[in-house]
């Protein structure tokens, strides 16, 4: 029997479904066509809303209003201290569950449908022509753990490919110098060229028959030492928000090198030396522009180039005599 005032929608075996045994219905469902990644962080929105229940009440349906929306919201700022961009994932995370309970017949009130998702600019860390080249160069020959850490990085940011693909990476998926990829996150194919920089380090463990194999923690950790070895010490500053207070992190950009900036230097260096959005695109996988121009970092190279080439070169053909 449904608890008094829940809202339940009945599956096909005649069995009430609640908010929660939706729930598990729900990952079950998404277990057959999704990743690891993605489930993992329906289960952690599940434990957060578990947690949130303790003081709002057991969570229904029909509960899930503009009210629950605010106190959610307030619950994961102020108890659990997480970012507003933080927050936006979750709250994205719970509108795909519910518009999923809806279309099967539950009563979810239409507030869901508004509920805000934050997302917030910022500030994306990606490497100059010079620091890669740095990371390149740096001699760790005594260190073979860095050795391969560099490999990885630096095969990344000449293909863009995201990490789990590089360590997903068959060798048999090259041919002619392109590498034939199925992405894991999109599920779509691309061909990455891949130019003599990627291709010799593929050669390097030709007899290996793979890359390196790493978890994505370790290779974060590790980044962060080979950086600082490389002297990447240009001082970044990141600024996030938490509701209306705001959080400003600096340091030297090797405290915030990962494996995804490897990602962010292919886009960004790409674009400074000319290919076209719509090219790049296709090799990243991104399908639309909006989405890629996040992991687009303007050096302060590419900012002072661009303001002399509109200010100051215009200005000077302008005054010249004709």
């Amino acid at each position: 029997m449904s608890r008094k005032g829940e809202v339940v929608v009945v599956s096909n075996d005649n069995a009430e479904l609640t908010f929660w045994s939706g729930y598990e219905q729900f990952v079950d469902a998404k277990a057959t066509d999704r990743g690891e990644r993605t489930i993992g962080k329906y289960r952690t929105l599940e434990k957060n809303l578990h947690e949130f229940e303790r003081s709002f009440g057991r969570l229904t349906y029909e509960s899930l209003t503009h009210d629950f929306y605010d106190a959610f919201k307030r619950f994961l700022i102020e108890g659990r201290k997480l970012t507003n961009n933080t927050v936006g994932k979750y709250v994205s995370t719970l509108k795909t569950y519910l518009a999923w309970a809806d279309e099967r017949g539950a009563a979810v009130p239409r507030d869901f449908r508004k509920f805000k998702v934050d997302e917030e600019d910022v500030e994306v860390v990606a490497l100059t022509c010079d620091e890669l080249q740095r990371i390149e160069h740096v001699d760790v020959s005594t260190n073979p753990r860095l050795d391969r850490v560099r490999d990885l990085f630096v095969f990344a940011c000449y293909t863009g490919a995201r990490f789990g693909d590089v360590q997903r990476l068959h060798f048999d998926d090259i041919r002619d110098s392109t590498w034939f990829l199925r992405m894991a996150k999109t599920r779509s194919d691309t061909r990455i060229y891949l130019i003599p920089q990627a291709l010799s380090i593929i050669e390097k463990y030709r007899a290996e028959g793979r890359l390196p194999s790493i978890s994505s923690q370790r290779m974060n950790d590790y980044l962060k030492e080979l950086g600082q070895l490389a002297a990447i010490s240009e001082p970044v500053r990141i600024v996030r928000y938490m509701g209306a207070k705001r959080i400003d992190d600096r340091g030297p950009k090797w405290q915030f090198m990962t494996s995804h900036t490897a990602r962010r230097t292919f886009v960004t260096l790409s674009l400074e030396r000319g290919m076209r959005p719509e090219v790049l695109m296709t090799l990243t996988g991104h399908r639309s522009f909006k989405t890629m121009k996040r992991y687009i970092a303007h050096t302060e190279r590419s900012r002072q180039e661009e303001m002399e080439r509109v200010w100051v070169e215009s200005d000077e053909r302008t005054r010249s005599p004709r």
